[in-house]
């Protein structure tokens, strides 16, 4: 999909047409915060009755929804950063700043002037800092026809056709910043409902040799990954394991954390636990958490050339060693004779006497 050549009549202030088309920010519905992903959408509202065949294409390759929008381009600023994102479920063509993009809809429901059809375009941007953000009113050029006629050459032909643009009001975003009370020390910034998992890149290693652990941040709303420095993981101490570097990698807008670590004792163990701290502001009320990830259990045998009878394998128990009997106790068995002989003397005494 290539940018569209940019039209030169679009205006943000509407011409003498009567406006058709409607746009409108929809903005997060709770508190926003510094440092947080969020996404901000465009809703754009036309007549129903248009959707068969009103809305004229404006160029030659035919969009499911001929407008010409603008809006985001603006917003791209040093206080809201893009974040590369593919649209979710947003199946409707339509040109959104000179380049083919789409939008989620139709919704029907019913306006004020009959039922109208909405779709929404939606982008992800990371707010930098708290403060107030002033979004520009968003423009959409278009052009329609209430008429037409039947021409055996080009089929349904526009008999009244006009142009129009819309424009929609500006809106303020108000950015606050994560709370000071309460805020641990080990917090670097990272504000969203996001979960740690950990993954193991061996199943088992030797003594003296490296494991890899694999951590990623994952969203319980489905917003972007978030961008997080191989610094800002906390690892538990361990006496097994010793940590030797971190690494980050980022494919397709996901950033993993790569950690390794020497192993230094022979059997089934757990690698080290991991933990980020977050701000999660969906919670009721926002609060500080600790995303935390166990380590994987991995199999360390020993170095090569030592012997491995003695590494339990993983899941197993520990062999308890057979108790050796005890010695026969032969002294108590003489001690036993010697009484009973002195009993029986005893009686022969008595009856001769």
């Amino acid at each position: 999909m290539g940018p569209i050549i940019a039209f030169s009549s679009f205006a943000l202030v509407a011409l003498s047409a009567p406006l058709e088309v409607s746009l409108a920010w929809v903005l997060p519905d709770r508190a926003v915060y510094a440092g947080e992903t969020i996404p901000l959408s465009l809703g754009i509202t036309v007549p129903e009755a248009w959707l068969d065949g009103n809305l004229l294409q404006l160029f030659p390759q035919p969009l499911d929804l001929p407008l010409q929008v603008r809006g985001f381009e603006g917003l791209g600023s040093g206080r809201l950063t893009p974040v590369e994102r593919q649209d979710d479920g947003a199946t409707q063509s339509v040109v959104v700043d000179g380049t083919i993009s789409h939008a989620v809809g139709p919704v029907i429901s019913e306006g004020t002037n009959g039922r109208v059809a909405s779709f929404t375009v939606r982008r992800w941007f990371k707010v930098q800092r708290p403060g107030t953000i002033q979004l520009p009113g968003a423009g959409a050029h278009y052009a329609y026809a209430e008429s037409f006629r039947d021409d055996f050459v080009q089929g349904r032909v526009p008999v009244d056709r006009q142009t129009a643009d819309a424009a929609g009001t500006a809106q303020a975003l108000e950015v606050l910043a994560p709370p000071e009370d309460g805020r641990p020390f080990e917090f670097t910034g990272v504000v969203g409902p996001y979960h740690l998992t950990a993954q193991r890149a061996q199943s088992s290693v030797r003594v003296g040799e490296a494991v890899k652990v694999i951590l990623r941040m994952k969203a319980s709303d489905g917003r972007p990954h978030p961008t997080i420095e191989p610094r800002d993981i906390q690892v538990e101490e361990s006496s097994v394991f010793v940590e030797l570097g971190r690494t980050a990698t980022t494919s397709e807008g996901e950033t993993t954390i790569d950690i390794s670590f020497g192993a230094r004792s022979a059997g089934f163990h757990e690698l080290p636990a991991a933990s980020l701290t977050v701000f999660d502001p969906t919670l009721s009320p926002p609060a500080y958490r600790v995303a935390r990830a166990p380590g994987p259990g991995v199999q360390v045998r020993p170095a090569e050339g030592a012997s491995e009878s003695a590494v339990p394998p993983a899941g197993s128990s520990p062999s308890i060693p057979a108790e050796e009997p005890n010695p026969k106790p032969y002294w108590t068995m003489a001690v036993g004779a010697f009484v009973f002989a002195l009993a029986v003397a005893s009686v022969i005494r008595r009856r001769i006497l």
